[in-house]
């Protein structure tokens, strides 16, 4: 099942409230797609652009490959990236809440391939990416693998930090 912001952004104001009354010192909206701003009392973080920033400074110029999840999201993805990053950007698809038994296959087969088209780093650019996927992905291509979770539970770990 696919999820619109449709169906989606009417929630998140709602949600990150809720966290803030919970006692949340941060809230991190663990999707990288983009979202409109949303009111907050505390820092409310969107994994999309600190996946971004933190992409854009390590790679520098070096062409990126960009893993997502749905064949209708590469174009859009690689124009967002391609718009960020100085150097050429590609992208492959690989569904990471497919069938358990082809998940890491497929992953592997992306980043093969952009491999292949040249690219010297590889992003996992969806929270539903695991670490066994970016395992699979660095088998596969013998590059280096950013992964979108990581990267933002750790900018957020540092946000939360910082605030206590």
């Amino acid at each position: 099942m696919l999820l619109g912001h449709g169906a989606i952004v009417p929630r998140i104001t709602d949600a990150v409230a809720r966290a803030e009354r919970d006692g949340a010192a941060a809230t991190l909206l663990l999707c990288t797609g983009r979202f409109p701003a949303v009111r907050a009392r505390r820092p409310l973080l969107f994994a999309e652009p600190l996946v971004q920033q933190a992409v854009a400074a390590a790679v520098g110029t070096d062409p990126v490959g960009i893993v997502c999840p749905h064949p209708d999201q590469a174009e859009d993805v690689s124009r967002r990236w391609a718009e960020l990053l100085p150097g050429r950007v590609d992208a492959a698809v690989a569904d990471p809440y497919g069938p358990a038994e082809r998940v890491l296959d497929d992953v592997a087969a992306a980043a093969r391939g952009l491999a292949a088209r040249g690219s010297s780093w590889l992003v996992l650019d969806c929270i539903g990416y695991t670490e066994r996927m970016r395992t699979a992905a660095l088998r596969a291509a013998d590059r280096p693998v950013l992964l979108a979770r990581a990267i933002a539970v750790r900018m957020a770990a540092e946000v939360v930090a910082a605030s206590a």
